[in-house]
């Protein structure tokens, strides 16, 4: 009895390992790694060159619906890939209402209000 647990303990292990494997290398999760990418210029650039700030945003919000896409076109969705996704959306949209709110001072506790409802995902 003992043994065939253990043998059903170490199957499972080997197949949720392998699963994950699989998982992580998603062709929509791949997308949804460029975003990642795209948020250190989105960062970096945000006060001394609005325009690629603007253009980092852009892209973010086209692999944003192209991830979505390739996950339903390809037939493979995740939890993972999931979660991935909507992380990204946070930090994209928290990191850009603190930018706003940087530019209009006089408004800035809306804007941080704003940025606090995407953090506890109420918008």
């Amino acid at each position: 009895m003992l043994k065939s647990i253990l043998l059903l303990k170490r199957t499972f292990e080997m197949s949720t390992s392998s699963l994950f494997d699989r998982v992580v290398f998603y062709p929509a999760n791949i997308v949804t790694y460029f975003r990642y990418i795209l948020f250190l210029p989105y960062c970096f650039f945000a006060y001394r060159y609005p325009l690629i700030f603007v253009i980092a945003a852009w892209l973010s919000f086209l692999f944003d619906f192209l991830d979505g896409y390739v996950a339903r076109l390809t037939k493979k969705t995740s939890l993972y890939g999931a979660i991935l996704d909507m992380t990204i959306d946070r930090l994209f949209y928290c990191f850009g209402w603190v930018i706003v709110a940087h530019f209009y001072v006089g408004y800035y506790w809306l804007f941080y209000m704003i940025a606090a409802l995407y953090v506890f995902h109420l918008v």
